[in-house]
């Protein structure tokens, strides 16, 4: 499902285009169990890789790229410690 809506961003964004993007990423280690942690979504396809993501966006530069630990508090199912990738990427082509 988002891997569609990566290729068409990569059809629809003209070059200079900039995507803003943060998702759930596949890791989760490093976060002790008796800490409240957020997994975000339990749906195998919304949660992300570094690989998959470079893979998906080829044909951008990365101004900014990160995949770690955050503390969330955006609601009620978003509290506590989760694993998220960030970016900040321009399509070069």
């Amino acid at each position: 499902m988002c891997k569609e809506y990566f290729s068409q961003l990569n059809q629809l964004l003209k070059k200079g285009g900039t995507v803003i993007f943060e998702g759930f990423a596949f890791q989760t280690s490093g976060i002790p169990e008796n800490e409240s942690r957020s997994r975000g979504t339990q749906n195998r396809e919304m949660l992300f890789s570094e690989e998959e993501i470079r893979a998906a966006f080829q044909e951008f530069d990365f101004q900014e790229f990160h995949e770690g630990e955050i503390e969330l508090d955006e609601g009620k199912f978003h509290k506590g410690k989760g694993w998220v990738i960030r970016f900040v990427a321009e399509k070069n082509h």
